[in-house]
């Protein structure tokens, strides 16, 4: 029977932080488990593939006691191969945690894909095998309308909700720790950690470690805070002024969504070149700073919950690869129009 498993070093986040901030070096993270049943841990270890177009690329490598290399997934540079992880211009994605998930006595290697900041993720579910790691599928899991503790593996397209936004660890029992994410729109984001149980419909709260708190509100001008190389010289006029005003360049980098496919709504586009800008340091030649507002995934959420009001030009050309945008940020509209105009 498959034991569950232990995090060996730092945390998930502290790996993303890192890639975050152009480390290229290997994430000083593994994961054990018993995947033979023979109640030795082998390790699982991330290692660096190499950089390529959209960012750096990793590989996991599985060792057994004696530190034996049993099994090692593809070094190649392809986003689209399911067992190839890596910190992308589009977001990243490494393995959290494994553990037996489904309770067929196998252990389940669990990895975030890439995703916006104003969606629920998606994870990546990987099966060991005789032969190795093998992908199974993907699942989002979801809070169930009549049972917020009820989470469900649904395909929406949803920004509004509660769900399983990350995984610390996989207990005995199909159990496992996460943390659990609760956004209903408006200007408050709410997250928790939990111990969830794993069935075949999805997971159920067996006890929360840290209730939704931390309510987000959305800052009024007098709130906000900037660093002085970051400062518009604009008079906003007070309260009722913009919350950011600024120039960006929409590259190709900033059409693709959370997955690496094309994106076509604006307002998404706005949100990921804005998670390029401060996250990724992804930056193009025209691309100007927000006065440090859109630094907060929080604040990028913005994006999702107000109208987007733009100019006929800008809206033509918006996803050309080489729009300048002029974006005036208000605390319930976005209006966009060409630099030009």
């Amino acid at each position: 029977m498959m034991k569950a498993h232990q995090l060996v070093t730092k945390s998930t986040v502290c790996v993303l932080m890192m890639l975050a901030a152009g480390v290229v070096a290997q994430p000083s993270k593994s994961l054990q488990a018993d995947l033979a049943g023979d109640s030795k841990l082998e390790k699982i270890e991330v290692r660096y593939s190499g950089k390529g177009e959209s960012g750096d690329f990793y590989h996991i490598v599985v060792l057994d006691t004696e530190g034996n290399s049993i099994w090692s997934g593809p070094k190649v540079m392809d986003e689209k191969n399911p067992l190839v992880f890596g910190s992308w211009h589009h977001g990243a994605s490494l393995p959290q945690a494994i553990g037996d998930i489904d309770g067929d006595g196998m252990a389940e290697l669990i990895a975030p894909a890439p995703q916006s900041d104003v969606s629920p993720t998606t994870f990546r579910i990987i099966s060991w095998t005789p032969n190795g790691f093998v992908p199974v599928k993907t699942a989002t899991y979801l809070a169930v309308d009549d049972n917020l503790d009820r989470f469900s593996n649904t395909k929406s397209e949803k920004y509004e909700g509660r769900w399983i936004s990350a995984f610390e660890s996989v207990e005995a029992g199909g159990k496992a720790k996460v943390d659990i994410t609760e956004y209903r729109g408006g200007s408050e984001v709410k997250t928790g950690r939990a111990v969830v149980t794993f069935d075949k419909e999805g997971a159920m709260v067996s006890s929360w470690i840290k209730q939704l708190d931390g309510d987000f509100k959305v800052p009024t001008v007098s709130e906000k805070t900037s660093e002085p190389s970051e400062t518009v010289e604009e008079n906003y006029g007070g309260d009722d002024g913009p919350l950011a005003v600024y120039v960006c360049q929409i590259g190709m980098e900033d059409l693709k969504n959370s997955q690496g496919g094309q994106l076509i709504e604006m307002q998404a586009v706005l949100a990921q070149d804005r998670a390029n800008y401060h996250r990724f340091k992804l930056r193009h030649r025209e691309d100007r700073p927000d006065e440090q507002y859109f630094k907060s995934p929080d604040n990028r959420l913005l994006f999702a919950r107000v109208p987007i009001k733009a100019t006929a030009k800008a809206q033509q050309i918006f996803t050309s690869g080489s729009a300048i945008l002029h974006v005036t940020v208000y605390s319930d509209r976005v209006e966009v129009k060409l630099s030009s105009e």
